[in-house]
């Protein structure tokens, strides 16, 4: 299956419109585990959330 990753995350974005800050980390908490529901292996959701915390300590110019 593709996507077309610009329409996901304008997608995305539309999602969070006219939501608080609070509302809209609700979202995003509520979106993770929905598709973490996808991901069998205990191992990969680790790797998951390993590479997305290494990408939110860098440096923009890291990312």
């Amino acid at each position: 299956m593709s996507h077309d990753w610009d329409e996901v995350y304008a997608r995305l974005i539309a999602s969070h419109e006219g939501l608080t800050e609070e509302q809209s980390a609700r979202l995003n908490s509520s979106l993770i585990l929905l598709m973490l529901k996808h991901v069998p292996e205990l191992e990969q959701i680790q790797a998951y959330l390993d590479e997305s915390r290494a990408f939110s300590l860098a440096t923009p110019l890291e990312a």
